[in-house]
């Protein structure tokens, strides 16, 4: 399977076990990634995981990221909104979403409580749920503690607190207190992913001419590579004060951009080379899924549509 990592990881946070399961490349082609493999679990659409419909957290990869496409690199949140009933949504930018593809999983879903304050590592073989011994508050010094912990390993870590989710390299994602609090009141504290391996393309060539096109365009002169970007990307191709929120009547279009891995701040903002009309390509390099812009609208609307189902009129379904 090119893109895709093809498998998805489940994370039972009482007991410190896990499952996964490997899912056939049409269910990704109904889904394509990120809010819209959230959508499929929280929606009951992942056969023999019915039961964490509703319930779970689960953290996905858009269908681009770990590509060298510049700006790919957007993660995807769902789980129930507290106190209010419904179910809460969040992304992020950064190196976790491509972390957890290049280890193998497009996917993380996490169950139940915690017993004790703890982290989850996540490595190519599974993961291992490990306890906080000491009282950390401080997102900076849980990171800290957490790296010293792995020693030399490359990671990516998230921090999940009362106050949202953080990066281990200090970024605040905005309108992430639902999920960040609700994880860090099942006693999960954070997410490392060691980087191991990486995405295969289906056309490397390809996205190499575009990512190198995409630099050439909009990087600005100058400007140096790494986190100095708007959102983190690793192009780092316009200021943070370009970023900008979409409007209402984007919604459908965010669906797609996240479901794709793109921040749709960037599109918004102006400050990506990339256009609706590039996705069919982009994602035929990287997938091989030779997709028309039908069918990638048709996955948006699924995904807007299922998105307000979900929040506003079966409130009362994660009770049961």
């Amino acid at each position: 399977m090119f893109g895709w990592a093809g498998k998805v990881l489940a994370v039972d946070l009482s007991e410190g076990s896990w499952e996964s399961k490997s899912l056939p490349e049409q269910f990704y082609q109904q889904w394509l990634g990120g809010p819209g493999l959230n959508i499929a679990l929280h929606t009951g659409k992942m056969a023999g995981w019915e039961k964490l419909a509703g319930d779970a957290v689960a953290i996905a990869s858009g269908a681009l990221v770990g590509s060298p496409l510049m700006g790919a690199n957007t993660w995807s949140a769902a789980g129930p909104s507290s106190p209010e009933p419904g179910l809460a949504f969040a992304y992020g930018t950064g190196n976790w979403g491509a972390y957890l593809k290049f280890t193998g999983w497009d996917q993380v879903i996490l169950g139940r409580t915690a017993v004790r304050p703890s982290y989850l590592v996540i490595d190519k073989d599974g993961c291992c749920l490990e306890r906080i011994q000491e009282p950390i508050e401080d997102a900076g010094a849980i990171a800290k503690f957490i790296r010293k912990k792995l020693g030399d390993a490359e990671a990516a870590i998230l921090v999940f607190t009362f106050q949202g989710i953080v990066s281990d390299r200090g970024l605040v994602f905005e309108d992430q207190v639902a999920v960040g609090s609700l994880l860090a009141k099942r006693n999960l504290r954070a997410i490392a992913v060691q980087k191991q391996g990486s995405v295969n393309l289906a056309d490397p060539e390809t996205v190499l001419h575009e990512a190198r096109n995409a630099v050439q365009r909009w990087l600005i002169t100058g400007m140096k590579w790494g986190y100095s970007g708007c959102l983190a990307c690793h192009g780092s191709c316009r200021q943070r004060e370009k970023a900008v929120t979409c409007e209402e009547n984007d919604q459908v279009a965010s669906s797609l951009w996240l479901a794709a891995g793109i921040c749709p701040q960037l599109i918004a903002s102006g400050a990506s080379p990339w256009a609706a009309a590039d996705l069919e390509k982009l994602i035929c390099a990287v997938t091989g899924w030779q997709c028309s812009r039908e069918q990638l609208w048709k996955i948006a609307h699924k995904i807007h549509n299922a998105n307000k189902v979900l929040s506003e009129e079966l409130g009362g379904w994660f009770g049961k």
